[in-house]
């Protein structure tokens, strides 16, 4: 055409390679995603803020440090606003997560906290060295052996160590586990025989802990026979109307056993005690048994020879039996003993004690001849007692003599002269 510049043929196909290129990149969907971006992040005071954009639109948006966790959302356009009270953070830097892209922010506000180390573990208890016991046998019932168990060296922390007896029923152990206290190395417990074998018997003590077990062992032997300190034989002797325990000689007043189990009752199976006489048990009412012995005790009213056979039987159910002779023999002479020296000062208050023994009491004194000194008098504070007491405050020195005399309740009679100086004050 006239007037029409034409572009050259290589012009026009790079025009059109350029517009093909520009619809292609048109048409093409965006695969990129998109990254969530902090613009704000904060903690005051517990109190977290966390601002950003680029989240998926909708999104649940998490937001997390090592001690607390907060969640929020994201708009349609991916914008967020996370906030949380109690909120901790002890690096101060947070984790903010939409479900697909994350980032961590450092919060400003916050300062961080070093995380102490763990405590260093303890260190393994002392391993279980020995058992022991403080004796090898046993034989009677209520004896102990004192135990010891000990550990290789001292603990830091307390150490609890089981026990166990392999023969509960006759030697069991005072508990069942004891504790060695943190800086020590043993610990004592105790073994009691409870009851009386037929035959020599081994008991063995068994201690563990940690996993180490040790054992020690000990003899329970038959326990001897019961049986009475004095065999058959004569007590006494007594006489009419004196305390059959103040003239009794020879094997004394008490009768006892031994080996004993538990508590010793006595009873007379035959014969009888002189008149006057009774057994005297000091057990009677006592829980628990405190003496495996009795006494014969009282006041004899009758010249006789009595013989009568004492039985003791123990918890046990075992028993042993004595024969015994009393012999009691008409009263004792009455006699007057009075304590001398005696030195009364005139103006000071004095006892003179006098004695009488023997005959039958009650007693009766009198004053036969003589005088005692002036501002004294004879007193008698016992009407049955055997004692009397000269008794005042002198007034005038010098010597006295006077004459006692002590009549029975059967009527016979005894004197005493005696003389006394009263110094001056």
């Amino acid at each position: 055409m006239k007037g029409t510049k034409r572009r050259p043929f290589g012009n026009r196909i790079g025009t059109l390679v350029s517009l093909s290129f520009m619809a292609a990149v048109l048409v093409l969907p965006s695969v990129a995603l998109a990254a969530v971006s902090v613009k704000r992040a904060e903690l005051s005071s517990g109190s977290l803020r966390v601002e950003g954009q680029g989240a998926r639109g909708g999104a649940t948006i998490t937001v997390s440090s090592p001690e607390s966790r907060a969640t929020g959302r994201a708009d349609s356009n991916g914008a967020f606003k996370v906030t949380a009270s109690g909120f901790k953070a002890s690096t101060c830097k947070v984790t903010v997560d939409d479900g697909s892209t994350s980032v961590v922010a450092t919060l400003s506000g916050c300062t961080p906290t070093s995380t102490p180390p763990p405590p260093p573990a303890p260190a393994p208890a002392p391993a279980l060295s020995s058992v022991a016991l403080s004796h090898t046998s046993l034989n009677s019932v209520g004896t102990l052996a004192v135990g010891e168990v000990l550990l290789a060296g001292a603990s830091s922390t307390p150490v609890v160590v089981a026990l166990t007896s392999s023969h509960p029923a006759v030697a069991p152990v005072s508990s069942a586990s004891v504790q060695v206290a943190a800086g020590s190395n043993q610990a004592v417990f105790t073994v009691e025989q409870v009851a009386v074998v037929p035959a020599p018997t081994i008991v063995t003590i068994t201690a563990s802990s940690g996993g180490v077990t040790k054992t020690t062992q000990l003899t329970i032997n038959p326990t001897p026979a019961m049986a009475f300190f004095a065999q058959a034989t004569d007590m006494g002797p007594g006489f009419v109307g004196a305390n059959f325990v103040d003239t009794a000689v020879g094997i004394g007043t008490t009768l006892g056993v031994s080996p004993a189990v538990g508590c010793v009752r006595f009873a007379i199976i035959a014969g009888q005690l002189p008149n006057g006489l009774f057994l005297f048990d000091p057990n009677t009412g006592s829980t628990p048994c405190k003496l495996d012995m009795v006494s014969v005790s009282g006041v004899p009213t009758t010249v006789q020879t009595n013989t009568f056979t004492l039985r003791a039987t123990d918890d046990a159910g075992q028993q042993a039996s004595i024969v015994v002779t009393i012999r009691i023999n008409p009263p004792l002479g009455l006699t007057i003993t009075p304590q001398l020296p005696w030195s009364p000062i005139v103006g000071s208050f004095s006892n003179l004690w006098i004695t009488g023994s023997g005959g039958v009491v009650p007693y009766t004194w009198t004053r036969t001849a003589g005088q005692f000194p002036p501002g004294m008098s004879l007193v008698q504070d016992n009407r049955d007692g055997p004692l009397v007491r000269v008794t005042g405050t002198p007034t005038a020195a010098g010597a006295y003599t006077f004459t006692l005399r002590v009549t029975d309740a059967k009527g016979a009679t005894g004197t005493q002269t005696i003389s006394v100086t009263v110094g001056s004050a």
